[in-house]
C-alpha cells in the first residue's frame, strides 16, 4: 500500500474524529451554558443548530464518499471478472463452432447464422 492510498484511507476518519471531537467540545460548552438569560440561550441554540447542520453534512460527506469509492473497487473488480469470463465464453464458442461450409450453394440460413456467431465470438475475443 503506497502512501497515497494510505492517506486515502485514514485521513477521511482522521477528519471525521476532529470534527466529532470538536462537535462535542461544543456541545459541553452548550450544557455549561444552560444558566444563562434566554435571550443569550436562544442565540446559543441558533449558533448550535448551525453548527450542528455543518457537522452533519461534514461527516455524512466523508462516509459517503468512503462508501462510494468501495462500490467502485467493487465494481472494477467485477468488470474485470466480466471481461475474462466473455473471453472465455467466446474463446469456448469458437472451439464448438462447427465450420461452415464454403461453397456458394450451401450458403443457406443456418450457414449465415453460424458466420455470424463466429464473426460476434471473434470481436468480443479481441476486445
Amino acid at each position: 500500500m503506497t502512501l497515497i492510498e494510505k492517506l486515502r484511507a485514514y485521513v477521511p476518519w482522521i477528519i471525521a474524529g476532529i470534527i466529532l471531537l470538536g462537535y462535542a467540545f461544543f456541545i459541553s460548552f452548550m450544557t455549561e451554558k444552560t444558566k444563562t438569560s434566554d435571550e443569550e440561550w436562544l442565540k446559543l441554540v441558533y449558533i448550535f443548530g448551525s453548527v450542528e447542520a455543518i457537522v452533519f453534512a461534514a461527516v455524512g460527506f466523508i462516509f459517503g464518499n468512503e462508501v462510494n469509492r468501495s462500490r467502485v473497487i467493487t465494481a472494477e473488480k467485477n468488470e474485470d471478472k466480466a471481461k475474462r469470463e466473455k473471453n472465455e465464453l467466446a474463446k469456448e464458442i469458437l472451439d464448438k463452432l462447427p465450420v461452415a461450409p464454403s461453397t456458394p450453394d450451401s450458403v443457406n440460413f443456418e450457414t449465415q447464422n453460424l458466420n455470424k456467431l463466429r464473426n460476434m465470438a471473434e470481436k468480443y475475443r479481441e476486445n
